[in-house]
């Protein structure tokens, strides 16, 4: 008996050795060689990315919200959809293709460039021809989406104008690597249900054709 446990601890000690004159990865590979592999996930839309990362290392800065940031953007809203509910009698369906001098005069996007800063997705309509179209207004150093907002809104206003604002986020432009991030939202002006940058993304690129125009739901 004590034969054979001498040569049974022998052996083991012989296994031992062999093992640690083994290089890491062939001793590591016999212990991973049964873990699945993933493939990637199905591509999204062609604006949309989750950018977190890249998020997450950017200052948003400036404030973020108040009861008075939100009680001024609720006046703007409702004066916009007063002046709305006033012509909804307006005979005639409209769109974006009817023609309206009142709406040629604005430009579909007004954004500030190379810096990140907070913007806003408007839907500005004419009641003469109830012809509509959307508008991206983004400004650096604007503290709240109604700062960014207010000078389309009030000009809209003075041309008989209304105008609903569909939701707001931010917008990081990088001229230098010719990208545009739309990407967040707004707590002055919500999205009702899922945000639409993609709209926002669909004029930036008529915009900057020769940009990467990229969205996100995720950040602020």
């Amino acid at each position: 008996v004590d034969t054979y446990l001498i040569a049974l601890n022998t052996l083991r000690f012989s296994v031992l050795a062999l093992n640690t004159q083994l290089p890491l990865s062939a001793r590591a590979g016999a212990h991973f060689a049964h873990r699945p592999c993933y493939a990637a996930p199905p591509p999204r839309s062609p604006f949309h990315v989750t950018a977190m990362a890249s998020l997450s290392d950017q200052d948003a800065g400036g404030p973020t919200t108040n009861a008075e940031d939100q009680a001024e953007a609720q006046a703007l809203q409702e004066a916009g959809q007063a002046n709305a509910a006033a012509d909804a009698d307006t005979e005639g369906e409209g769109g974006e293709s009817s023609a309206s001098a009142a709406l040629d005069a604005f430009s579909a996007v007004l954004i500030s460039e190379n810096d990140t800063y907070k913007y806003v997705l408007i839907k500005a309509k004419d009641p003469a021809t109830n012809a509509y179209k959307f508008l991206v207004r983004g400004k650096s150093g604007a503290d709240y989406h109604k700062d960014a907002a207010r000078p389309t809104l009030n000009e809209l206003s003075e041309r008989a104008l209304t105008y609903t604002v569909l939701g707001g986020g931010r917008i990081q432009h990088d001229s230098a690597a010719q990208a545009i991030l739309i990407y967040g939202f707004s707590y002055g002006f919500p999205w009702e249900g899922a945000p639409r940058h993609d709209i926002s993304a669909a004029l930036v690129k008529e915009q900057y054709p020769d940009f990467e125009v990229t969205t996100s739901d995720e950040g602020y």
